[in-house]
């Protein structure tokens, strides 16, 4: 009788046993996939500063990642010719009601040489932000002017989450008006041919409606427009823009986070999908810190160009100043 009674109790304790795992591995798939969806939910819409925390790494020493020799160019042509881009499946196949596409590539001023110049020979619509006070911010914004190119003051704000310093000088709440405004032109002298300026970080600064409210007063005085890199949810910049007098206008995807897979290229073309029907232009922000960033840049739009998606640049549908032209 004993025995059967330990037998028992064994067998319950082993179908008790495979029914936690079960039940553990059911709860593990819907975590995973509920963390999924947040993060992609995060890194397309809230941007905490995200892009900035995952990319700040490369902005250091990308000057150490240059483009090297000749050879090159030809690799980057490879790479685009073999994209696997036309083999994914997309939301959409219809351009018609697609919105025209902006870019803005960020972070320029580390990158010069071979790597700068191949950034250059992008399409003259894909706009240069510049980022002030460094080794190579003059020679980004010749880059830039040389090509024909619009070029947008990169400004470093301060951030609630990063292990870096936004730059030498930064903009922050708690500076008075006089600060702000002698910081915006001496970012601007640097880069006389500037038709505007967005933020560099900035998760901090731009919830910060009185630090805002003076950048936008001194960008509209100088007929300059304002970029809200969106790099958190409740961002005060572009909300304010219209109470200035300027055209609120901000950024909806960023082309590179997290990574520069095919993959992610795919879903950002499949994000094209979204903006079906509107009139303003969709305005994606990718970065300048290496080869592969330019090399997904390109993939990218030879696949919307193909598909029939129009490149459109900012001063030909803003103007300066933010006042819509609407090309």
């Amino acid at each position: 009788m004993t025995r059967i009674l330990w037998i028992s109790i064994l067998l319950f304790v082993i179908i008790f046993m495979v029914a936690s795992c079960k039940t553990q591995k059911g709860l593990k798939q819907d975590i995973g996939e509920a963390d999924l969806k947040n993060s992609k939910d995060s890194v397309q819409e809230n941007h905490f500063d995200l892009s900035d925390s995952l990319l700040e790494g490369e902005q250091g020493d990308a000057s150490q990642k240059q483009t090297p020799g000749k050879g090159d160019a030809k690799s980057r042509t490879s790479a685009v010719a073999d994209s696997s881009l036309k083999n994914y499946k997309y939301s959409w196949t219809d351009s018609e009601n697609i919105p025209p596409v902006i870019i803005i590539v960020d972070d320029f001023g580390y990158a010069t040489g071979s790597l700068l110049q191949s950034f250059a020979n992008l399409p003259k619509e894909v706009a240069f932000a510049i980022l002030p006070d460094l080794a190579h911010t003059q020679a980004a914004a010749q880059a830039a002017q040389n090509s024909g190119r619009d070029v947008l003051i990169h400004c470093p704000m301060e951030a609630t989450i990063s292990k870096t310093s936004p730059g030498k000088r930064y903009l922050k709440p708690g500076q008075d008006g006089e600060t702000v405004r002698d910081m915006l032109d001496s970012f601007y002298a640097q880069m006389p041919m500037a038709i505007g300026l967005n933020n560099h970080m900035g998760s901090t600064a731009t919830q910060n409606k009185d630090l805002m409210q003076t950048v936008l007063e001194h960008l509209r005085t100088k007929g300059l427009l304002f970029v809200d890199s969106v790099t958190i949810g409740n961002t005060a910049g572009y909300r304010l823009a219209q109470s200035v007098g300027m055209r609120p206008i901000k950024r909806d995807l960023f082309l590179d986070v997290p990574d520069n897979s095919d993959a992610t290229i795919a879903a950002r073309i499949s994000d094209l999908g979204r903006f079906r029907g509107r009139v303003e232009p969709v305005i994606i922000i990718t970065h300048c810190h290496n080869n592969a960033k330019l090399v997904a840049l390109q993939k990218f739009l030879t696949q919307i160009q193909d598909m029939g998606v129009r490149l459109t640049s900012l001063s030909g549908w803003y103007g300066s100043g933010g006042v819509a032209l609407g090309n």
